[in-house]
């Protein structure tokens, strides 16, 4: 909405401008469109003298979002030219294949569609009600990123060995508990994280939390456990995701082959070879690489034979009735085939009760992940109710 947006341009006009930019068809259009132009190359009006001069000083291949400096000194630059405070300002950075940092558009449609080619993008406003919620979330997380980010917290959901019944890894999975709008669950943060690029800052912060956490009950004798961690499509677009992996092991001191990084396989299917020197450049520094949520896309056994998967997730959409669908009985059969000739392990997502994993078990499934063994939890409550025992603390 553009009562919110606070920036070094004058918006006087700007609809027109945005017309030249975002093209849409005569009559959908509402009559008074709920959106954000970010994208100011443009713009006739020029900006001010100082955050010129900041502007010119700034390297935008390198420039990172919030904490980078040259991100600050323009939120400065701009923040004293209008009287504004700095927590009013902020300021995203546009690339070619960051679908993370795209530049925002909001129209009243009936469904997000997004273009990660090109710089704009339509989002579902829905109604007043959700618009001023959504921005209150919007508002709240870009402040939560900018002040440190203590407010994400992390759980852990329990891997369980199929045959031994003991927990043998875990998932992190991060929570927002907001200081202004109480804790929410990832499903009510994580599709606006991802829009706004603020997921690349979010999750950055589970990655380091996660191997700390790795370490400590490493050190603690539980030597061999591992903690899986999902990467976002949005951190995968980073052409420094690899350096970033390599920083985080190196400052956390975590034994990196502990440390399983998931890739959905909605990313793994779109750029190939992007994705394969992604997967060998991190297995280089020692983590194990897993495809999440297999079966939601293609599911095209050729590309798991090319990329060199450690370990493979399968949906929970198999499972949910798999006790009378006998084709997901033998999509689940074929993959575990294929696993044993591939040399990956098998983990399936979603198991809820012992009739699907007993199935699972004669089907030669490796590990199951669901609440049927367990909810995610902080970590002190994981420890209680997983480790029974096997933990010096």
């Amino acid at each position: 909405n553009s009562k919110y947006v606070k920036g070094d341009y004058d918006m006087v006009n700007w609809e027109n401008n945005i017309r030249r930019v975002v093209p849409y068809t005569p009559g959908e259009q509402p009559d008074q469109p709920d959106m954000i132009k970010l994208n100011t190359n443009e713009n006739p009006y020029p900006p001010a003298p100082g955050v010129r001069e900041v502007l010119r000083g700034m390297d935008t291949d390198t420039l990172r979002l919030y904490p980078d400096p040259a991100a600050l000194d323009l939120v400065h630059a701009i923040a004293d030219n209008y009287g504004l405070q700095d927590d009013q300002v902020f300021v995203g950075v546009g690339s070619d294949d960051v679908l993370a940092m795209s530049f925002l558009t909001f129209f009243n449609s009936e469904k997000p569609i997004l273009f990660p080619d090109i710089t704009y993008s339509f989002y579902d406003v829905c109604n007043k009600q959700n618009s001023v919620r959504r921005l209150d979330i919007e508002n709240n997380m870009r402040q939560a990123v900018a002040t440190g980010i203590d407010e994400f917290v992390v759980f852990y959901q329990p891997v369980v060995d199929i045959n031994t019944e003991e927990c043998a890894s875990c998932e992190a999975l991060v929570r927002w508990d907001s200081k202004s709008l109480g804790f929410m669950g990832p499903g009510d943060f994580i599709p606006l994280a991802e829009y706004l690029g603020l997921i690349t800052s979010i999750g950055d912060y589970v990655l380091e939390e996660a191997c700390r956490q790795c370490r400590y009950w490493n050190e603690h004798g539980m030597p061999d456990f591992h903690i899986n961690v999902n990467l976002s499509v949005v951190q995968l677009l980073q052409k420094d995701i690899v350096d970033t992996v390599a920083k985080v092991l190196k400052k956390t001191g975590v034994n990196p082959r502990n440390i399983v990084l998931e890739i959905t396989e909605s990313f793994a299917i779109n750029d190939m070879d992007r994705v394969l020197n992604i997967i060998n450049g991190i297995r280089e520094l020692g983590p194990k690489i897993a495809l999440d949520d297999f079966g939601t896309g293609y599911s095209s056994l050729n590309y798991i034979k090319q990329l060199p998967f450690d370990i493979i997730k399968v949906d929970k959409t198999f499972i949910d009735d798999i006790t009378e669908d006998e084709y997901a009985q033998a999509f689940i059969k074929l993959i575990v085939e294929l696993s044993a000739t591939i040399g990956t392990k098998i983990v399936v997502e979603g198991v809820e009760d012992k009739s699907q994993l007993d199935i699972l078990r004669e089907l030669g499934v490796d590990f199951i992940q669901g609440y049927y063994y367990g909810k995610p939890e902080p970590a002190y409550e994981f420890e209680r109710l997983n480790f029974k025992g096997r933990i010096n603390i």
